[in-house]
């Protein structure tokens, strides 16, 4: 198994610099790795897998702080099929580069069981705005149903701005507030999709969607 080496505290500043296996990298405080490949011996001599993972450096000093993100199945050397045509992995990593391949990038769970903060969380998501050089298309089901007036009007003025967001709900009291926010209002019904205009968006509707 591929074995994880701190090489050394940088003294002048916080930063670290790591060893793993036959990759060298120094991180500063709040910053992610690239994707760093990990060996696994299955069977000695004669079967090996491989796996990706990013490193974060939460802090340097006074306490050492190192997060790893969850061992992704290597999309260049897959140990089991993840697409088809089961080549499909290898061109992408050609031509985009290593990629999450076990569920979704943002870490919810190292979020909720407090290992990271709200800031931590978010540069784990810009991650993906850096990758792919623009916001991430944002896609949210019935938010409004589950969290309480204070949370949801939070999330929309943090979001609101940053891309492309699609919100679907069914809680018609919430129309007139993402009318406000300048979002676009598109309503189901009967199998029907009727998008309001500029002009007409302070009428009442009447359905929702």
């Amino acid at each position: 198994m591929t074995a994880l080496r701190l090489a050394g505290l940088i003294a002048t500043n916080p930063a670290a610099l790591f060893r793993v296996g036959g990759t060298e990298f120094l991180l500063q405080e709040g910053e992610w790795s690239d994707w760093v490949v990990l060996d696994y011996t299955i069977i000695p001599h004669l079967k090996s897998v491989t796996g990706i993972c990013r490193f974060y450096l939460m802090e340097a000093r006074p306490t050492f702080r190192l997060y790893v993100s969850p061992v992704q199945i290597d999309p260049s050397n897959p140990a089991m099929p993840i697409c088809t045509p089961e080549n499909y992995s290898r061109e992408l990593v050609e031509n985009v580069g290593p990629f999450y391949t076990q569920g979704l990038p943002d870490d919810t769970k190292a979020l909720d069981e407090g290992v990271f903060q709200d800031a931590d969380y978010i540069s784990q998501a810009d991650l993906v705005r850096t990758a792919i050089g623009a916001p991430p298309l944002l896609l949210v089901d019935e938010m409004f149903a589950i969290l309480d007036r204070r949370a949801a009007e939070e999330f929309l003025a943090r979001v609101e701005g940053e891309g492309q967001i699609f919100l679907a709900t069914a809680q018609e009291g919430w129309l007139g507030e993402l009318r406000d926010r300048q979002f676009h209002v598109h309503q189901v019904r009967a199998g029907q999709v009727r998008s309001e205009s500029r002009e007409t968006s302070s009428s009442p509707p009447d359905a929702t969607g």
